[in-house]
Parts: C-alpha cells; sequence; structure tokens
C-alpha cells in the first residue's frame, strides 16, 4: 500500500470508530459499553484485515456496523448459553437494530452520557475524546500529562459510572439529561478544541482532528436542538475563527510560527466568515449559552478585532 493509501485507511478507521461505538451502546445500553468497544475493536481488525486487499467500501460507515452487528450478535447469544438454565434467566433475544441502528444522533446521546454529573470534568473529557470521538488512550494522555496505562485507569472508572446510569436518561439522554447537562457538554467541546488547538505534547504544534471533531458535536447539537443554538454559536464562531489560522499556524517542519509572521493570505477566509457570522447569532440567546465565558470572551476579544482589522471579516 502506497503511503496515502495508509493514511486514509488510519483516517477513516479513526473518524469511524467513535459512531461505530456510539451506535453500538445506543442498541446494547449503557450496560454493555464495554462489550460495545470490544466488539467495535473486533470489527475495526476485520476491516483492517480486508481493506487493505479489497479496497476501503463505498459506505465503510455501514460495512463496520455491520459487520460489528453481527459480532455483537453472535457474542450475546454465546453469553445466553453460558447462563445456566437453572437460574430462571430468560435468554436475550438480539435486536434487529444491532446490525441497523434506529437513532439518528448516537454520538450526541453519547456525549451526553459522557457528561455525567457523577464524573469530574477531565473524565467527562476523556470519556467524549474515547468513546464518542474514537481517540484510542495512547493518543488521549499527552493531553492530560498522564501515562497511557494512568490515562486507561481513569477512562475505566469513569465507565464504571457510565455503567450504572439506566432508565429514560440512559434510554434516551439527548431527550432527558440535555437541558441540565449542556453546561457540561459545552464546557466538554471548549476543552476539547483547546486540547487541540494547544496540544500539550507532541510533534505538532496543533491537532485539526480534535478541533473538528469538536465543531461538528457543537454543530449537530445545534442540528437536533434548536432551543441551545446560543451557544452553539458561540462556541462554533470561536473554533471557526481560530481554525481559519491553522494554515499558517507552522511551517514545512511542524514549528510554530508566531502571529505577526504568519502569512496572512493562508488564512482562510471561508472560516473567518462563517466564524463571524456565529458569533453574531450565538449572543442571541445568552440564557442557552453556558459557555466558559472567562476563556470564550477573552479568545474572541483577541481574534476578533484582529482577523477584522486586516479585511478578513
Amino acid at each position: 500500500m502506497t503511503e496515502n493509501v495508509v493514511k486514509r485507511l488510519e483516517e477513516t478507521i479513526r473518524r469511524e470508530r467513535g459512531w461505530l461505538i456510539a451506535s453500538l451502546v445506543s442498541s446494547l445500553g449503557t450496560a454493555k459499553v464495554d462489550l460495545a468497544e470490544d466488539v467495535a475493536q473486533d470489527a475495526i481488525l476485520r476491516a483492517l484485515s480486508v481493506w487493505p486487499y479489497k479496497g476501503i467500501p463505498e459506505n465503510p460507515r455501514a460495512w463496520l456496523r455491520r459487520v460489528a452487528g453481527n459480532i455483537a450478535i453472535d457474542q450475546i447469544r454465546r453469553q445466553a448459553r453460558l447462563v445456566p438454565h437453572s437460574e430462571g434467566l430468560a435468554s436475550p433475544t438480539p435486536s434487529e437494530s444491532l446490525i441497523t441502528p434506529t437513532l439518528q444522533d448516537p454520538e450526541l446521546d453519547l456525549l451526553v452520557i459522557c457528561c455525567d454529573p457523577r464524573l469530574h470534568e477531565s473524565e467527562q473529557l476523556a470519556l467524549a475524546l474515547n468513546l464518542g470521538c474514537g481517540f484510542t488512550a495512547g493518543q488521549i494522555a499527552p493531553l492530560f500529562h498522564l501515562s497511557e496505562n494512568a490515562l486507561a485507569q481513569r477512562l475505566a472508572r469513569g465507565k464504571r459510572k457510565i455503567r450504572q446510569q439506566s432508565g429514560q436518561i440512559a434510554r434516551h439522554p439527548t431527550r432527558f439529561a440535555m437541558r441540565s447537562r449542556l453546561p457540561s457538554v459545552m464546557r466538554v467541546l471548549y476543552r476539547m478544541h483547546c486540547s487541540g488547538y494547544f496540544p500539550r505534547t507532541g510533534a505538532f504544534v496543533f491537532d485539526s482532528v480534535i478541533c473538528r471533531e469538536a465543531l461538528r458535536l457543537c454543530q449537530l447539537i445545534a442540528k437536533f436542538n434548536p432551543a441551545h443554538q446560543g451557544a452553539c454559536q458561540a462556541l462554533s464562531g470561536l473554533i471557526l475563527l481560530q481554525m481559519a489560522r491553522f494554515p499558517a499556524r507552522s511551517d514545512a517542519e511542524g514549528k510554530l510560527i508566531p502571529l505577526d509572521q504568519q502569512d496572512r493570505t493562508l488564512w482562510q477566509k471561508e472560516l473567518i466568515a462563517a466564524g463571524f457570522a456565529a458569533l453574531q447569532d450565538g449572543p442571541g440567546q445568552p440564557q442557552s449559552n453556558p459557555l466558559p465565558s472567562r476563556g470564550r470572551d477573552c479568545s474572541t476579544a483577541c481574534f476578533g478585532p484582529h482577523l477584522g482589522s486586516h479585511g478578513l471579516a
């Protein structure tokens, strides 16, 4: 395989892993989050053994979901056979939704689940990056100045608390918990963006993938929850303004280029325009704007006028 094919394969797997886990959790339930991860990993390993030779399918998401659903059904049936009938437990009947997901927004549901108020903010962020966005413990650990093992233990503790969620919140988290958990959700998305914009370790001065994930999830909230568009627009605007400078932030060797030395012709005018438009729309609903105001306002005050002063607004 060529280097470009390998890179495309890795990007496809990472991008779809988060959705795959979220979709499986929506079908299996929060009590089986570990099974969802195991099944997703098995499906990804199968893809890595098939796609390099047969090519990436036109719809990799559907391919992975079908394979993962079949694996989940096999495991559930296998576990049912291992349970003694004398215990009086009914054998679970695998649902068709394990193969064909029924929710329109499983990633958003999982993000809300990860923002359980019993979890510390750092645990919420780590779980959102791991379960909802598909990043591995090794990729997330540097963001917290932790070893991979320490981060894995933090994820395990958080998942134990997630498995304890039950009732309507576990089955329909976006519907029953979004309003109460929105401040936590938006803080996690804000910190997710900051983690990509200012990576603490690594070879790159920014990680556009994490920033794009924060933007995508923020826009997903706005799409399915019109009442919360004020908060989403404000955060989306900040992310767009900062992402607009990414092409000019580093040189060919990946080193940071100071702001006053950046080539402003590389700044992306489309993103800047979209960012200002979002910021103008965002403050219209202050009651639903629970972003970290000090960080958001400071960032916007620095970047907005600066970009506008160069005729890029």
